[in-house]
């Protein structure tokens, strides 16, 4: 009788904490990104392999959103979305909020879990802070820089030259990175800037400042390495959220050897940290 007990006490704790665990994925990807970010790479079929099955994506089809993926819609799905990557971070953060929307009234019973790169982190931090989702109960970030990066400042001085020759160095900029580059990067000019380092009137240094919902956050920073150089886009510092949010009880910080982009082992990476 004892050893029945036993047995059924057993079986309850492995099926609450399966419960436990019920939970989606959404991927969100950064700067000039797509869907692509995370399957190219191969870290959809990792996610899949480890218990989270790659279920489809969401999209912007005119002012609506649309899916393309399985019908059936399993436990513990992931997704990846796909955000106009050079827009503005709260316009991008919108149609990221209609896909969450759309995802929880898929899996009413199911929490979810956000996980960005780069600049992605950004919006999905954005839309935590401002539209405090009730079905999000994790943020992960990949090599965001929620500390902004000097790469952007950079990007800038470049794009907007001042002074009396600034025409030959904007004409000098275009013939070197190419018209179409050129175009693309004017146009993420608003999202450029807001990914500048903190500094008070400007976007990171607001949304620094805001109270943080009380949810888990989960940091994947880049370092480098005897074989790796590191992040040269992100430094591993503004990747770090343990410098912005006030309790360390909800914020856990990991570091991967590599460089900016993801790879395969960032699907192994999550894998290992949600389970």
């Amino acid at each position: 009788m004892r050893r029945i007990h036993t047995q059924l006490v057993g079986l309850l704790l492995l099926l609450s904490s399966h419960a436990a665990f019920a939970d989606v994925l959404v991927f969100i990807h950064g700067f000039l990104g797509s869907e692509r970010s995370w399957t190219e790479p191969g870290i959809m079929q990792i996610i899949d392999k480890g218990g989270y099955p790659y279920t489809g994506i969401y999209y912007a089809q005119g002012t609506s959103v649309a899916y393309s993926g399985k019908e059936e819609r399993p436990a513990n799905a992931s997704y990846t979305v796909r955000l106009p990557s050079t827009a503005p971070i709260a316009l991008q953060a919108q149609w990221l909020e209609a896909y969450v929307n759309e995802i929880s009234q898929q899996h009413p019973n199911e929490s979810i879990t956000l996980i960005g790169h780069s600049a992605g982190g950004v919006v999905a931090r954005y839309l935590v802070v401002t539209a405090k989702p009730q079905a999000v109960n994790r943020l992960l970030t990949i090599a965001t820089p929620h500390n902004g990066t000097l790469r952007a400042a950079q990007a800038l001085d470049v794009l907007n030259p001042s002074g009396m020759f600034s025409p030959i160095e904007r004409f000098a900029v275009r013939r070197a990175t190419g018209d179409n580059l050129y175009s693309t990067l004017m146009r993420s000019r608003q999202l450029i800037n807001e990914l500048t380092p903190p500094r008070p009137g400007n976007f990171l240094y607001w949304l620094n400042q805001q109270t943080h919902p009380a949810i888990s956050y989960i940091s994947i920073v880049r370092t480098g390495g005897e074989n790796h150089m590191g992040d040269q886009i992100v430094k591993p510092v503004s990747q770090d959220l343990r410098w912005i949010l006030a309790d360390p009880s909800v914020n856990q910080t990991y570091q991967i050897q590599g460089g900016h982009f993801l790879t395969a082992q960032d699907g192994h990476a999550i894998v290992n940290l949600l389970q």
